[in-house]
């Protein structure tokens, strides 16, 4: 039987990060747990695009734990998010994709994505999307050296959360997320929406026409309060990781 676990928005910045040191602890737990699936859904660095050798090499013990992860049987899923989007790795033990609309596990059909752009009152971050996925800033970035591009972007990127503390959460606008899941979740096959984006951990229970009963997870901010999402079995959750173990 399937064992899935979904986490987002590590939003590791260095090796020295609290993020980092929590997510490497992470891994090893998944080992522990006999893990059959993860799924990072995005934002795992401040900024990741295009080859990602930098990223592979100054993270290079973080994918060889991953490797070693792999190795026990575990499927690793990286959707893009946005901080990091557009990306191909080197390692044939990651699969990497913008979302997954929908994948069956154990006869559920689930779908995962780091869930960016679903709110339609942020037009300012859709305007930006659509400029940082374009063919100009794709060409634009390989001008720019790896050293330098990084740098700035991370910048960027803290600079950016700390001018929005708990956005998501003082505005409600996290609520727009549940509405689009509970929408998919009633008008198609799915069994299971996991987003992330939102930095709010979230667990909705659905009932469909004929009864059945359907999941919405949102995996939160695991960076900061180290929530995650898993399914074992018939057992749907999310719980926190305390860099020692699983509390649900």
């Amino acid at each position: 039987m399937a064992k899935m676990f979904f986490v987002s928005d590590a939003h590791i910045g260095s090796i020295d990060d609290v993020a980092y040191k929590r997510f490497m602890s992470f891994i090893d737990r998944m080992k522990k747990e006999t893990a059959t699936h993860l799924f990072i859904l995005g934002d795992l660095f401040e900024f990741l695009h295009g080859r990602g050798a930098y990223i592979t090499k100054k993270y290079n013990k973080l994918f060889t734990e991953l490797e070693s992860l792999s190795l026990t049987g575990t499927k690793i899923y990286y959707l893009y998010g946005n901080h990091d989007f557009d990306f191909t790795l080197p390692f044939n033990f990651i699969h990497s994709a913008s979302s997954i609309d929908k994948l069956k596990v154990d006869a559920k059909n689930i779908m995962v994505s780091h869930g960016d752009g679903l709110d339609p009152k942020d037009t300012k971050y859709r305007f930006l999307k659509s400029i940082v996925r374009s063919g100009l800033f794709r060409a634009s970035v390989k001008m720019i050296p790896d050293s330098v591009l990084y740098r700035l972007a991370g910048l960027f990127s803290v600079v950016s959360r700390s001018s929005n503390p708990g956005k998501m959460v003082n505005d409600n606008r996290f609520l727009c997320y549940r509405d689009y899941a509970v929408e998919k979740l009633s008008h198609s096959d799915l069994d299971v929406v996991v987003l992330g984006h939102t930095h709010v951990p979230d667990l909705s229970r659905v009932t469909s026409k004929d009864g059945k009963i359907k999941y919405y997870i949102n995996t939160g901010y695991f960076g900061k309060n180290g929530t995650y999402g898993m399914i074992d079995n018939d057992t749907v959750c999310v719980g926190v990781f305390n860099n020692k173990m699983l509390l649900s």
